[in-house]
């Protein structure tokens, strides 16, 4: 079962419509029903920031209402699955929780956020007292401090994940080649192709997390902020995993048109820090044009450039 925590009236209009097998949508508002700390906070912070505080309070809700679940993995929207992840449960088996390392984030020197060992966007745990104590903690952590800055050794919801294996002795880390591949870690990694199938050394691509994809018309998308994230997006990562993404999410569109729903180009507003380390990077270090438009990627249902 999938359960999908759907963060506004329109998300939830929209899958409901589209009927979805094997999903179980949460309207954002029965989560704040069932969670009133969580939902005093929601004033203070910027949506993105909300978003993040929702996180751990949403894998607790799961936890509680379905009772048969032995085990609960956590994914980022912006995550798309490759191939089987079925040997997610290999990784997690034994163990009380599973993160995934960033990797290659210190070759990262253009993102000047502390962000922590961890990314959020691949979460496992198992249905254990560590775990759970583990995620109320977190989630305790969240609502008195979740904001889109670096502080104190705090930064959002991610950085909390650092203490995890001091806490949770049987915390695993995730070793597939193929899972909790990103932009910030693609670049350490040997990327091949494998006929039609994309290959992360000698496994096949599972998760790909599409950090800061954004669909600027119906037709082009910018695949980073150049300001802030400038890795390098080769040949198999534009052809073979950018781009049958941007496809998906066509389709996907596609059917939301169908049902009667619309989507608006737009972006979700950071932090003021944020902001001003990317002016700042920008005007110190300026990227070449052709670079900068490397960043973007044209498509139609025939071709893309």
């Amino acid at each position: 079962m999938l359960w999908v925590l759907c963060l506004d009236e329109q998300t939830i209009d929209i899958l409901t419509r589209l009927q979805l097998e094997h999903v179980r949508l949460v309207d954002v508002r029965e989560l704040e029903a069932a969670d009133p700390e969580l939902a005093a906070t929601k004033f203070g912070r910027l949506p993105v920031e909300y978003y993040w505080t929702c996180g751990p309070a949403f894998l607790l809700y799961v936890l509680n209402q379905d009772r048969d679940a032995a085990a609960l993995y956590y994914l980022d929207a912006d995550t798309y699955c490759f191939s089987d992840p079925t040997p997610l449960e290999e990784e997690l088996d034994g163990h009380s929780i599973l993160l995934a390392p960033h990797g290659g984030a210190a070759r990262v020197s253009d993102d000047t956020r502390r962000v922590g060992n961890f990314n959020v966007g691949l979460i496992g745990f198992r249905r254990t007292s560590d775990a759970v104590g583990c995620l109320e903690r977190w989630r305790a952590q969240c609502i008195e401090w979740c904001f889109d800055r670096f502080e104190d050794g705090k930064f959002g919801d991610q950085a909390y994940l650092d203490e995890w294996p001091d806490r949770v002795r049987d915390t695993a880390f995730l070793r597939h080649e193929g899972a909790g591949v990103a932009p910030w870690n693609a670049i350490d990694k040997k990327l091949s192709l494998e006929g039609a199938r994309v290959m992360v050394g000698t496994r096949p691509l599972m998760f790909y997390h599409f950090g800061r994809v954004r669909r600027l018309n119906y037709w082009l998308y910018e695949l980073h902020d150049w300001r802030f994230h400038r890795y390098k997006i080769d040949t198999v990562l534009r052809k073979h995993v950018y781009l049958p993404y941007v496809r998906q999410l066509q389709d996907v569109e596609r059917n939301i048109r169908r049902v009667g729903g619309r989507l608006y180009p737009g972006h979700l507003r950071y932090g003021t820090e944020n902001d001003a380390a990317r002016r700042k990077l920008a005007a110190t270090t300026p990227l070449p044009l052709w670079h900068r438009l490397h960043r973007f990627l044209f498509v139609t249902r025939r071709f893309a450039i």
